[in-house]
């Protein structure tokens, strides 16, 4: 959710200085009649969720790329943030089966 709004937030502030941005290139001409809060807020959405970006909706502006380098970046040290919970945990169960196991061996 928070890197939907920021995408959506780039949008607009890039829109506000007159520079093309993804909110026009989805909407074209009449975007602004076209294109409610609402369906902005789910290109926004599908924008984050879809890397690499759909050929829809793609960065425009400089703030928008480096949005995107960004949004990649976080999401590589999300993914391997978890990757690297996933391996210790089974790591720990690895030893605690191996204590076990010596235990039983001890007890025969």
């Amino acid at each position: 959710h928070i890197l939907t709004c920021m995408w959506f937030w780039l949008g607009r502030a890039a829109e506000d200085d007159g520079i093309y941005s993804w909110i026009q290139r989805s909407g074209g001409e009449d975007y602004r009649t076209k294109l409610s809060v609402y369906v902005q807020y789910l290109h926004s959405l599908r924008y984050v969720m879809n890397a690499p970006s759909p050929p829809d909706i793609a960065p425009e502006s400089e703030l928008e790329r480096l949005f995107d380098i960004f949004s990649y970046i976080f999401t590589l040290v999300v993914i391997g943030s978890a990757v690297s919970a996933i391996a210790g945990t089974l790591q720990e169960l690895k030893a605690m089966n191996e204590a076990s196991a010596r235990q039983r061996r001890e007890i025969r």
